[in-house]
């Protein structure tokens, strides 16, 4: 960049020496709050994700739920004594004190 500036005065330079190489405070400043400013923004991107993979993984026990449930009635309309069973067994559970209800 500099030989192309004092090219056209004869002039070539092959070596350039910097002595001193301390950052001024102003910009070693400049620089602390860009690096704050990158990790609040990541924060906010990791915790958005994070919200978007727990959305995700409640939506995905819910279908499979939903699912178990559809195969519970299936199956208690082919078997209608299954209904009494299942009956049966929560009568069972409450008397025990396995009930599964909120109280």
């Amino acid at each position: 960049m500099v030989n192309e500036q004092i090219r056209s005065w004869g002039v070539e330079i092959f070596r350039i020496r910097v002595k001193q190489t301390e950052i001024p405070i102003s910009m070693r400043e400049a620089m602390v709050r860009e690096s704050e400013t990158e990790r609040v923004r990541v924060a906010v991107i990791m915790e958005a994700e994070g919200r978007r993979q727990a959305t995700l993984i409640q939506a995905e026990g819910e279908d499979q739920a939903a699912d178990r449930l559809l195969r519970a009635a299936r199956t208690i309309v082919e078997e209608p004594s299954g209904l009494q069973l299942r009956y049966l067994q929560a009568m069972q559970d409450m008397t025990s004190g396995k009930s599964t209800t909120p109280r």
